[in-house]
């Protein structure tokens, strides 16, 4: 039996500060401000109680964790074109270049090629975590051990949280509401 695919963000509209009340209001209010209303922001926000929590988690992972930013957005582009969530590509794409990712790691990425010579050891221990656990393995003592020394405790916990979070989470978020490019792409 065939499933419908047909973008279930089109029955949603688009929130803004201005139609919204209370937290929800006050928070895409600071998002508008800094151009941080991504679609599927202006999506979740239909749903309000659930919306300030989510940004919160997500605003800590982006702008608060240990980890640095660019393995976090090596991680996050590597997840996205191995589940083939192009969405979530797209909208990282600006932020993996504030992290100070190359056009040569894009690219790479792109073809899932992380490689020695265009990634840091940091970058290539994050990638084979995330490996680890998007195929339901775990993720090995040695591999956690080797997390912790390069990031500490927190910063091991926080690319459990980066995997998680946009390994499975945001996906699903993604792949449910249809949404295959941000708007305006």
């Amino acid at each position: 039996m065939a499933t419908d695919r047909s973008p279930n963000h089109a029955q949603l509209p688009r929130r803004s500060a201005a139609d919204l009340a209370g937290d929800a209001q006050r928070v895409m209010g600071k998002l508008e401000a800094t151009g941080q209303d991504l679609t599927i922001l202006r999506l979740i926000a239909n749903a309000p109680h659930s919306f300030r929590p989510y940004i919160l988690l997500s605003d800590a992972l982006l702008n608060r964790a240990t980890l640095p930013a660019e393995v976090r957005e090596i991680v996050i582009l590597w997840m996205a074109q191995r589940r083939g969530v192009e969405y979530e590509r797209l909208e990282h794409l600006p932020m993996a270049a504030r992290a100070g990712l190359t056009e040569e790691q894009l690219v790479r990425l792109e073809t899932d090629d992380v490689t020695a010579d265009a990634f840091s050891d940091a970058a290539r221990l994050a990638v084979d975590i995330a490996a680890h656990l998007l195929d339901g393995d775990g993720i090995p003592a040695d591999l956690w051990s080797r997390a912790t020394s390069s990031w500490g405790d927190d910063g091991a916990l926080d690319l459990l949280f980066t995997v998680s979070w946009w390994g499975g989470f945001v996906p699903l978020l993604i792949e449910g509401l249809g949404l295959t490019a941000p708007d305006g792409t």
